[in-house]
């Protein structure tokens, strides 16, 4: 089986730009959890993606979440290595969480979290040029920072509980971050071939 790094931050970090830069730059594939769940969410079901979690019914959510996982795995278990891209945040509906992360980083052999930050003006930037994240979030500086916040803490514990190195780093410029992240993952050893 093949391994994989997990990038993530909150939305509009630049997760996916990021992920897909560094899959064309090492030649290895990439997975946007999110754009997965989105695609079969309209496969599956004819839902449109651009439809908040809680307005889909909580079957069709652990449906999709099972299938994505099939998915995923199945690319991870035909490549040596894999970049993720997602958001690691426990997904809830009334308040009862449906995205169980205890067992993420095993399931998918991550072998290390990369935690992007950028300052909230930035953010804020990105998701107005962005016309379905627009309409999605309306987040206010505050708003970005505490979720940041929240998102570091649970990616930090998820890291530490399964005893994997996290890396915090500032996301302003696409090349600079991917720089930064090669020069990692060769500290792990990683074959690409």
């Amino acid at each position: 089986m093949g391994e994989s790094i997990l990038i993530t931050g909150i939305s509009g970090i630049g997760k996916s730009t990021v992920a897909k830069n560094l899959s064309i730059n090492l030649n290895i594939p990439h997975i946007c959890v999110g754009k997965l769940l989105e695609k079969l969410a309209k496969e599956r079901y004819g839902l449109d993606p651009r439809d908040e979690i809680k307005n889909i019914p909580l079957d069709k959510i652990l449906l999709l979440h099972g299938e994505g996982k099939k998915q995923i795995l199945k690319l991870i278990k035909l490549n040596r290595f894999v970049v993720l891209d997602d958001h690691l945040a426990p997904l809830s509906q009334g308040g009862k969480k449906i995205k169980l992360l205890d067992d993420y980083i095993t399931t998918y052999s991550i072998k290390a979290v990369f935690f992007l930050t950028s300052p909230s003006n930035l953010i804020r930037e990105r998701i107005n040029n962005d016309k379905i994240k627009r309409k999605r979030h309306k987040f206010s500086k505050k708003k970005i920072v505490n979720n940041s916040k929240e998102l570091w803490l649970l990616a930090s514990q998820i890291a530490k509980k399964s005893d994997i190195p996290i890396h915090k780093i500032e996301n302003i410029d696409v090349g600079d971050t991917i720089r930064i992240i090669f020069q990692y993952i060769q500290e792990l050893g990683v074959d690409f071939i």
